[in-house]
């Protein structure tokens, strides 16, 4: 895996400057860092505006955070798989494990090593 830069990430509105319009959000690192750009768009499809850029924006800063809460899912939630299949408690063992499954598969995605598989 490619290291990301650690977090926290956060979010602002630009101002408009030379390179930057009004109300694009840059995504920063507690460096100040530049991380990312949510921009607002139209064309003859598709709009994203201020507030969907918003939310995207708040998406993306949230990402390192996002990650870490899923990895210690991930623990969490394979001991409980654990001693639900000691206990014979078929479903919630199920329901533990695809849980558990999906963890994985997002954690793979942010690290760079999932492969969507074709259905």
């Amino acid at each position: 895996m490619s290291k990301y830069t650690k977090g926290p990430w956060e979010f602002i509105r630009a101002k408009r400057t030379r390179f930057q319009r009004e109300n694009d959000h840059l995504i920063l690192n507690n460096e100040m860092r530049h991380i990312a750009e949510v921009f607002q768009y139209q064309n003859a499809k598709h709009i994203i505006g201020l507030s969907e850029a918003q939310a995207n924006a708040r998406l993306i800063s949230a990402a390192p955070d996002l990650l870490e809460v899923c990895k210690m899912a991930e623990i969490e939630v394979n001991k409980w798989h654990s001693l639900n299949v000691a206990d014979q408690d078929v479903d919630n063992a199920h329901n533990a494990w695809k849980c558990l499954m999906r963890l994985n598969q997002v954690i793979a995605k942010a690290e760079g090593r999932y492969e969507k598989r074709e259905e």
